[in-house]
């Protein structure tokens, strides 16, 4: 009898997890969280550790400003939009054979 109470919490944190991710893909798809999708990067995770690492180096602080100063930068007009190529083109105007 006590391998059916067992079986029977398993069978409950099974079907307990697959409702919890249900429940956040849906709020995912409402843009409340990132869940599966996510937006994250490892630069995320090195950037943390080099605020952590700043504070026992001074010396390190620059790397930061000059990576902060890089993400924000501005495009200058006239530039492509970020993330988008094109392809290049070498044509020359070509006159009309006569």
């Amino acid at each position: 009898m006590q391998w059916f109470t067992i079986a029977g919490w398993i069978l409950a944190g099974a079907i307990g997890l697959w409702l919890l991710d249900r429940l956040a893909i849906w709020m995912e798809s409402n843009g409340w969280i990132y869940w599966r999708k996510s937006q994250g990067t490892s630069s995320r995770v090195g950037n943390a550790f080099l605020e952590v690492q700043s504070m026992f180096e001074p010396g390190k602080e620059h790397v930061i400003e000059a990576r902060q100063e890089v993400k924000y930068q501005k495009p200058a007009p006239g530039d492509p939009p970020p993330g988008k190529s094109f392809p290049r083109t070498t044509s020359t105007p070509s006159s009309p054979e006569r």
